[in-house]
C-alpha cells in the first residue's frame, strides 16, 4: 500500500471514529510534528532551489560579460578566427552549453556549442532576445526555461574624451552596440545539487519525524494507560466496590482526578443517605399533593351535586305550579300560582346569573375600567339600596360615609360591596345590626362590613369563599343564598387586584374586607351609574316608532324575543339567520332603527360579522345589541361600545328594555339609517 494511501485512510473520518485512545493520541501528537516536517521541508527546498537558480543566473551574465570585453576588437577588426578562439574558450567553462557573437546587422560571427551539455538556442528564441535587447535600449536580456539558462549581453565600445585638463574629462560614454554575445548555461548541475540537497533534508524529516512518533508513542502509551486505570476504577465504584483507591500520579491533571475518585467513592455513602432523606420527603409532597388531589375531586362532586340540585328545585317546582295552574279554573288561585310560577322563575335567573358571572370572570371576558373614584356617592347608592331589606327583617343598617378617593372600577367595586352587604344581612337575626365603615391605612383604604350573626370557625374562614358554600345551610334552603356571592366577589377582587378577607370567630359576627388603592383627586361621580344586581329600576320609555330588526336562530327565542319588541311598541322584523336578512335587503325600503341579534346564527356569519355588513349597507353607527351564551370569548366581549352593547344570556326583559331605548334615544331615533 503506498504512503499516499495509508494519510487518505487516516484522514478519513471513519478511519478517525475507529482509532481507539492511543491511535487518537499518537495521531494528535504526531500531526503538528508532520505539519511542521513537510512545512518546512518544502520552504528549505524551494530557498534552495531558488538561491541555485540565481546563482546560476548570474554565473551567465558574468560569462556574458567577458565574452563581451573579449570579443570587442575581434568584432571591431572582423576577425573572425579571433572570435571562433575567443568563444571556444567560453565554451570550456563548466556546464556552457554554447557561445554566439552576433555582429550589429543580426550576422552571427562565430558559435560554439557542446552538444552533451544540451540544446543550443532555437533560432527563433535568439532573435526574440536581440528584439527585446534593442526595444529594452541596447541593455542585456535573459532568458530560461527548465533545461538552460541564457543571457546576452551588448558589446559596446567606450568613447574617451581628450581634454587638457584631466579634472575637466567628462564621464566616460559608450558608442552603439557592435554587436551581440550569447552565453546558454545548462540547468543540470543545479538540479542534481537540488536533489541531493532534498534528499539530506528528506533524511533530516524522517529522523524527526520517528523521534517525534517514539516520543508521542511513550506519551499516548502511558496516557492511555493511566485513563483506563481511572475508567476501571469508576466501573468498580459503579459496580458497588466503594473500596477501590487510585494510585497518586506525578502528573497535576492525573493526581486531581485520582483526588476527585476517591474522594467520590468517600462521599458516596452520604449521598446514598441523602438521596434516601430526598425520596421520603418526595414521597410526602406526593402523598400531599394526591390528598389535595381528592380534596378537589371531591369539592367539584360537592359542587355539581349542589349546582344539579339548585337548578332542579326551582325547574320542578315550576313544573308542578304550571300543571296546577292547567287545572285550576279560578282566576284568584291562577294569579296566585302565577306569582310562584314567577318566584320559582326568578330564584332560577338568580342561580343562572351568578353561574354565569363565574363563567365570565374564569373566562376573562369582564373588561376593568379603572378610575379614581369618590366612595361618598357610592356608600350612599349602596344605603338606598339595601336599606329596605334590613327594615324588613328588622336590622339596623348602619353606613358610615367618608370623603376618601380610590382608585378602581365603580361597578365591579360596587358589585363586591352589595355582595358583602347582602351577605350580612342574610345572615344577621333581627335585631341584629350591619355596619360598613371605611378605614384610612397610610396609602391604602380598608372597606370593613361587620355583622352580628353566627360566625365563622377559623377552619372554614376560607371555605365560604368557594363556590356553594353554605355553612349554616344544610338543606340548601334558597331563601339562604345560592352560596355564590362570596366566590364572585373573591374573582372580581383578584381581577381588580383588591386584596379581601374575613375574620370572625363562632357566636361574635363576622367581619368583611376588602383593600383599596387611595388616590389624590377623583372627578365627580357620574350620574349615569347603573344600579346594583337586584336593585329595583323605574320604568324605563316604550320603543313606539322604533324600528327593530332581530336575528335569533332559535325558533322559541325569536318568538318570544318578537312578542316582547311588540309589546314595547316596537315594529320588529324576524329573521332567522344572517342569508335571509342579506337576501331581504333593499326589498321594499325598509331601514331599521337598531339591530337585535344572536351571537352564533349557525351559517357562515356571526352576530358581529352580520352587524358590520349591515353597516356598511345602511350607516356606520346604526346602534345595534348582540346577545350570547359564549362566555369564553373574550375579543367578543371587549368589543362593546356605546353604539354596540354585548349582553349574555339569560337576559332579563326589564334588561334588555331597558337597554334598547337607551340606545334608540340616544341615537337611533335622532338620525335615522340613511339609504
Amino acid at each position: 500500500m503506498t504512503p499516499g494511501r495509508i494519510a487518505a485512510r487516516l484522514l478519513h473520518p471513519l478511519a478517525w471514529h475507529r482509532m481507539d485512545l492511543r491511535g487518537r493520541l499518537m495521531w494528535l501528537a504526531m500531526l503538528p510534528v508532520l505539519v511542521f516536517a513537510v512545512v518546512w521541508g518544502s520552504y528549505v527546498i524551494r530557498q534552495r532551489d531558488a538561491d541555485l537558480a540565481a546563482q546560476l543566473q548570474q554565473r551567465a551574465q558574468l560569462l556574458a560579460r567577458q565574452l563581451a570585453v573579449a570579443a570587442d576588437y575581434g568584432i571591431f577588426s572582423f576577425n573572425q578566427a579571433a572570435l571562433d578562439n575567443i568563444a571556444l574558450g567560453v565554451l570550456r567553462e563548466s556546464s556552457v552549453i554554447s557561445a554566439t557573437i552576433i555582429a550589429a546587422d543580426g550576422r552571427v560571427l562565430a558559435t560554439r556549442h557542446a552538444p552533451a551539455q544540451g540544446q543550443a538556442i532555437p533560432p527563433g528564441q535568439l532573435q526574440a532576445m536581440l528584439e527585446a535587447s534593442r526595444r529594452g535600449g541596447g541593455g542585456g536580456v535573459s532568458e530560461h526555461n527548465a533545461h538552460w539558462v541564457a543571457h546576452l549581453e551588448p558589446v559596446r565600445t567606450p568613447l574617451l574624451d581628450v581634454d587638457d585638463l584631466p579634472e575637466a574629462a567628462h564621464p566616460q560614454r559608450h558608442a552603439p552596440p557592435q554587436g551581440h554575445v550569447i552565453v546558454q548555461v545548462s540547468t543540470r548541475s543545479i538540479r542534481t545539487e537540488l536533489f541531493d540537497f532534498g534528499l539530506r533534508v528528506m533524511v533530516l524529516l524522517a529522523g524527526v519525524l520517528l523521534s517525534g512518533w517514539v516520543m508521542a508513542r511513550r506519551i499516548s502509551t502511558s496516557l492511555d494507560q493511566r485513563i483506563q486505570a481511572v475508567v476501571q476504577a469508576a466501573q468498580k465504584i459503579g459496580a458497588g466496590h466503594i473500596g477501590i483507591r487510585l494510585p497518586a500520579s506525578a502528573i497535576p491533571s492525573f493526581a486531581r482526578l485520582s483526588q476527585d475518585i476517591n474522594g467520590m467513592a468517600e462521599q458516596l455513602e452520604q449521598s446514598r443517605q441523602r438521596l434516601e432523606q430526598r425520596v421520603l420527603e418526595a414521597t410526602q409532597a406526593l402523598r400531599e399533593q394526591r390528598d389535595a388531589a381528592e380534596q378537589a375531586n371531591r369539592d367539584k362532586t360537592r359542587f355539581l351535586a349542589a349546582a344539579s340540585h339548585d337548578l332542579r328545585q326551582p325547574m320542578h317546582a315550576l313544573n308542578l305550579l304550571l300543571e296546577a295552574l292547567k287545572q285550576e279554573s279560578r282566576s284568584d288561585e291562577r294569579a296566585r300560582l302565577l306569582e310562584r310560577i314567577e318566584a320559582s322563575s326568578q330564584a332560577m335567573s338568580a342561580l343562572l346569573d351568578a353561574l354565569l358571572d363565574i363563567s365570565r370572570l374564569d373566562a376573562g371576558t369582564v373588561r376593568l375600567q379603572r378610575a379614581p373614584l369618590q366612595l361618598q356617592p357610592l356608600l350612599l347608592r349602596l344605603r338606598d339600596t339595601y336599606e329596605r331589606q334590613a327594615e324588613r327583617k328588622g336590622i339596623a343598617l348602619v353606613i358610615h360615609g367618608s370623603q376618601a378617593c380610590v382608585r378602581s372600577d365603580p361597578l365591579l367595586l360596587e358589585r363586591i360591596l352589595g355582595n358583602f352587604l347582602s351577605n350580612a344581612l342574610r345572615y344577621t337575626p333581627p335585631g341584629g345590626c350591619v355596619l360598613l365603615a371605611v378605614r384610612l391605612r397610610g396609602a391604602h383604604c380598608v372597606i370593613q362590613v361587620r355583622d352580628n350573626g353566627p360566625g365563622i370557625a377559623p377552619d372554614e374562614q376560607a371555605a365560604v369563599f368557594q363556590e356553594f358554600v353554605q355553612l349554616h345551610n344544610p338543606q340548601r334552603d334558597r331563601s339562604q343564598g345560592l352560596g355564590l356571592g362570596l366566590a364572585i366577589v373573591q374573582r372580581l377582587a383578584r381581577l381588580l387586584d383588591h386584596p379581601v378577607g374575613v375574620r370572625s370567630c363562632l357566636g361574635h359576627g363576622a367581619t368583611f374586607h376588602i383593600q383599596l388603592p387611595r388616590c389624590e383627586v377623583a372627578p365627580p361621580a357620574a350620574p349615569g351609574v347603573p344600579p346594583p344586581h337586584g336593585a329595583s329600576t323605574p320604568a324605563s320609555p316604550g320603543l313606539e316608532g322604533c324600528r327593530i330588526l332581530l336575528v335569533e336562530d332559535d325558533a322559541l327565542v325569536r318568538d318570544g324575543y318578537a312578542r316582547l319588541l311588540q309589546l314595547w311598541g316596537g315594529e320588529a322584523r324576524v329573521h332567522a339567520n344572517a342569508d335571509a336578512v342579506l337576501a331581504a335587503l333593499g326589498q321594499d325600503g325598509w331601514r331599521p332603527h337598531l339591530i337585535v341579534t344572536d351571537h352564533r346564527l349557525g351559517g357562515a356569519l356571526n352576530g358581529r360579522q352580520l352587524i358590520d355588513a349591515l353597516r356598511r349597507h345602511w350607516a356606520a353607527e346604526l346602534p345595534a345589541v348582540i346577545l350570547t351564551g359564549d362566555t369564553e370569548d373574550a375579543a367578543l366581549g371587549q368589543s362593546g361600545t356605546e353604539r354596540l352593547r354585548v349582553l349574555y344570556k339569560p337576559v332579563k326583559p326589564a334588561e334588555l328594555r331597558q337597554v334598547l331605548v337607551q340606545l334608540w334615544r340616544a341615537g337611533g331615533a335622532a338620525t335615522p339609517p340613511r339609504d
